[in-house]
C-alpha cells in the first residue's frame, strides 16, 4: 500500500500598493481605515470598512481586493473569490487577483480551476519572484490532480530561476517519491536538511518517504526531530502516530493522532490514519466512524478511493 504525503508549502497572498487617505466620509477613507484594521489583523473591523467604501464606490478593484485578502484571511473562501472574481472583470491584467484567486480555489479544493488562475496570473506577470511563487503553487494543484509530471515539470522550471530555492526542494520530494524516484527523493530532501537544519518540513517529508518504503524506525527518528523542531506542526503528530501503529505502540499511535486532529480537524488523512489504528485495536465501529469523516473532509476526491475500500470491507 502506497501512503500519500502532504506537501508543507508556503501561501502568500498579495497586495496591492496603498494610494492616499481620501476625504473623511469619502470611499478612500474607509478603504484606508480597512486596510489599517488589515494591518493589525483586525479583518472583521477591516470588512467593515470595505464594505462602507464599495457601497460608495462599487468600481474600484483595490476595494474589492482588499476585502477579498480579509475574507481570506478569516478563512471565508467563498465570499473572497467572488470579490477576487469581481476585480478580473474590473481589471483582467492584473496577475495578482488570479495568484489569489487560485490560493482561494485550492483552499476550497477546486485544484483543476487552480491551475488555470495561477497559469493566467503567469501570463500577465513580469515579476521574476511572483513568477515563481505561481509556479510553486500551481505544482501543487497539479500534485493534488495526481498530475505528478506535470508537478515535477513545474519544479524544474523554479529550479531554473532559483537552484536554492527552499520551496522547491521541500515539494520536489513528495512529487519524485509518488512518482517512484526514491533516491532522488532522499537526495533532494537531505540537501534541503543539510541547507535548512531548523525546518521542520524536510524531517516530516523524509518520514513520509522512509513510511514509504518501510524504514519506519528510521521514519520514527525524523518525526521525533521534526517535533523539536517545530512543535506546532499537526502533521507531525499524525504521521508518527502510523509509524507507531506500524512499530505495535497503538497506545502511543492514539495519543499523537489525536492530537493532531485536535490541531487540525478537517485533515482528512489524520481521520484515516485513526480508523488505521481503531482497527488494528479490533474497535471496527470507532474505526468506521473515523473513515466516514476522513471521506467527508473531501478524502477520495483529492487522495484515492482507499478508504472506501475500508469502509466496504469493515463497515457492513
Amino acid at each position: 500500500m502506497r501512503y500519500f504525503m502532504h506537501i508543507i508549502l508556503f501561501t502568500i497572498c498579495f497586495s496591492l500598493p496603498v494610494v492616499g487617505f481620501g476625504q473623511v466620509g469619502g470611499p478612500e477613507y474607509f478603504y484606508f481605515q480597512g486596510l489599517q484594521k488589515a494591518e493589525v489583523e483586525h479583518y472583521q473591523e477591516a470588512l467593515a470598512f470595505y464594505d462602507k467604501a464599495i457601497a460608495l464606490k462599487d468600481d474600484d478593484p483595490r476595494y474589492y481586493f482588499s476585502r477579498a485578502n480579509a475574507n481570506y484571511r478569516l478563512r471565508n473562501y467563498n465570499e473572497s473569490l467572488a470579490d477576487y472574481n469581481r476585480c478580473i472583470l474590473l481589471l483582467p491584467e492584473n496577475p495578482l487577483f488570479y495568484y489569489n484567486k487560485g490560493n482561494v480555489l485550492r483552499h476550497l479544493k477546486r485544484f483543476e480551476e487552480a491551475i488555470e488562475s495561477y497559469t493566467e496570473g503567469i501570463s500577465y506577470d513580469n515579476n521574476e519572484e511572483r513568477i515563481v511563487q505561481y509556479i510553486i503553487n500551481r505544482s501543487a494543484s497539479k500534485f493534488y490532480t495526481q498530475d505528478f509530471q506535470g508537478a515535477y515539470d513545474d519544479l524544474m522550471k523554479v529550479y531554473s530561476i532559483d537552484s536554492t530555492n527552499a520551496q522547491f526542494f521541500n515539494n520536489i520530494a513528495p512529487v519524485l517519491q509518488r512518482m517512484g524516484r526514491y533516491d532522488d527523493a532522499i537526495y533532494y530532501l537531505q540537501r534541503n536538511i543539510e541547507l535548512r537544519p531548523q525546518y521542520a518540513g524536510s524531517y516530516i517529508n523524509l518520514g513520509f518517504l522512509l513510511i514509504e518504503l518501510e524504514r519506519f524506525e528510521e521514519a520514527m527518528l525524523y518525526f521525533d526531530k521534526a517535533a523539536e523542531v517545530n512543535p506546532a506542526e499537526p502533521l507531525i503528530y499524525s504521521n508518527r502516530a502510523f509509524v507507531k501503529m506500524k512499530l505495535g505502540d497503538f497506545d502511543g499511535a492514539l495519543l499523537d493522532i489525536n492530537r493532531s486532529i485536535k490541531m487540525k480537524k478537517d485533515n482528512s488523512y489524520a481521520f484515516k490514519y485513526r480508523g488505521m489504528i481503531h482497527l488494528e485495536m479490533g474497535q471496527n465501529d470507532k474505526a468506521c466512524e473515523d473513515f466516514q469523516e476522513a471521506i467527508r473532509l473531501g478524502y477520495s476526491k483529492m487522495y484515492g478511493g482507499d478508504v472506501q475500500d475500508m469502509i466496504n470491507k469493515n463497515c457492513q
